[in-house]
């Protein structure tokens, strides 16, 4: 299976018509990306469902995300990515210095940010 899914966002479904075209777009999307090692009916027989979120919906989020300035440069990632006194971490994909502005970003540097939780010396 590909997704496991219902259509919600902040609590409140969102418009089953809107959700299911965005569940095909990505199929679509899926295929295309997977085009040499399977077809889209393939995909289809793979899908079981999907989660969508109208991130510009939920009143702490409104959709916003980070994108690279000109001039930016590495350490700019790395300042942002830096915890502080190994008490205040951060994650997010503002603070991935490989690929920004996607959530496998966002979802690497969570696991960045856990793993040096773990890495403290507690006494």
């Amino acid at each position: 299976s590909i997704i496991k899914s219902e259509a919600t966002c902040s609590n409140a479904p969102l418009d089953k018509r809107r959700a299911e075209a965005a569940a095909e777009i990505i199929k679509d999307q899926l295929a295309r990306v997977f085009s040499k090692s399977c077809t889209r009916e393939e995909v289809e027989r793979a899908y079981v469902s999907s989660i969508l979120y109208d991130w510009s919906e939920v009143e702490t989020i409104r959709g916003g995300y980070m994108y690279p300035k000109v001039g930016i440069q590495r350490s700019h990632f790395l300042d942002m990515a830096r915890s502080l006194d190994d008490v205040l971490y951060f994650a997010g994909e503002a603070t991935n210095m490989g690929a920004c502005c996607t959530v496998q970003a966002a979802m690497e540097t969570g696991l960045r940010a856990a793993n040096d939780i773990l890495g403290i010396s507690y006494q």
